[in-house]
């Protein structure tokens, strides 16, 4: 991506020196990307990771399953701190979900906290995120970030099922 802009900065500027009035000084700002991912087996420990299960799998060998006796998914837990970069606006989710039926009530949480920070909790049905049911539907939502999330402490992002049907 960096050799991509020296290229483009360096055809510019040759450019210019046919065209001035059409010239106009670009400065690309680089945007850090962070990826955390979370196979069920192989990846560092996330929080309530006793919710793992070999009952199904969308690959490998384990799930999350969820449902009033574990309603808590392994969760994305760091503090603002140990992320990169806390200008963030916005953070990308991609997860499998295993549906047996559409009758429970699962929701994708962010929860946002601090000790000087105002709780940000947002909650978005995983129904509506993915309807299919009886079998593995690839769940892609993007969570838009509070602006003033820099002062806050903690973000969570996780499932929350309190219904005796599970999901995995």
């Amino acid at each position: 991506e960096q050799g991509r802009k020296i290229v483009a900065k360096n055809v510019a500027e040759a450019l210019r020196r046919f065209y001035p009035e059409a010239y106009t000084e670009v400065s690309y700002k680089q945007v850090a990307r962070t990826l955390f991912f979370q196979d069920c087996e192989h990846s560092e420990p996330w929080g309530q990771m006793q919710t793992l299960s070999r009952e199904k799998a969308s690959s490998g060998k384990f799930s999350s399953k969820i449902s009033s006796a574990n309603p808590y998914s392994i969760t994305f837990e760091k503090p603002l701190r140990a992320l990169p970069d806390t200008s963030l606006h916005w953070m990308f989710l991609e997860a499998m979900a295993f549906q047996e039926s559409p009758e429970h009530n699962t929701k994708l949480i962010l929860d946002i906290t601090g000790p000087n920070y105002e709780r940000y909790w947002k909650s978005w049905s995983l129904q509506d995120l993915s309807p299919v049911t009886g079998q593995w539907g690839k769940v892609k939502f993007q969570l838009d970030l509070p602006d003033d999330i820099a002062k806050a402490g903690l973000i969570k992002i996780f499932f929350e099922n309190s219904s005796d049907i599970p999901v995995y």
